[in-house]
């Protein structure tokens, strides 16, 4: 599955981040065997402060993603969360709300998929280091409301509901 492949691409590149920084990672890998899928990850979108959004036409065809994606924007919509789209390949997404925010990567001032650079390390630096600036200001506007930053603060992206699934 190409946009799995470029999530844990990604992930590598975001590590550093989750070294230096309070912040905790989560994705649907992180799934136990057993537990319930829909729940889990509804909880994990309420408690995320950042909530990456890998963008494709895959991604987009999915019911439960774009269910996902609306949720995340209501709560960006209302400052209960950032969302940042990451554009991993061309889609169209002009009829979505998320279409609305400043995605990455880009190149010159423009959104250019990742998918589409001729060095795809370069696109995940230019991601992390977008991602980066969001949870730095994040944790700048905690630190100067007096508010603690040892909640969750990052959710790592929404993926393709058949990416949970085993032989579908």
């Amino acid at each position: 599955h190409d946009d799995l492949a470029l999530r844990r691409r990604l992930r590598a590149f975001l590590t550093p981040l989750e070294q230096t920084k309070p912040v905790v990672f989560w994705d649907d890998e992180k799934l136990r065997a057993g537990g319930e899928v829909e729940p889990e990850i509804q909880k994990q979108l309420e408690e995320a402060h950042v909530i990456v959004i890998l963008l494709s036409a895959a991604f987009l065809a999915s019911k439960f993603c774009t269910r996902e994606m609306m949720r995340a924007m209501e709560r960006h919509k209302k400052g209960n969360a950032t969302v940042v789209p990451v554009f991993l390949s061309p889609a169209l997404m002009d009829e979505f709300p998320i279409s609305q925010l400043q995605g990455t990567p880009q190149r010159d001032k423009r959104v250019l998929p990742i998918s589409s650079w001729s060095n795809q390390e370069e696109a995940f630096v230019e991601v992390a280091r977008s991602i980066r600036d969001v949870i730095e200001r994040w944790l700048t506007d905690t630190a100067n409301r007096g508010q603690s930053s040892s909640r969750k603060l990052f959710a790592f992206g929404l993926r393709d509901r058949k990416s949970t699934r085993l032989n579908s």
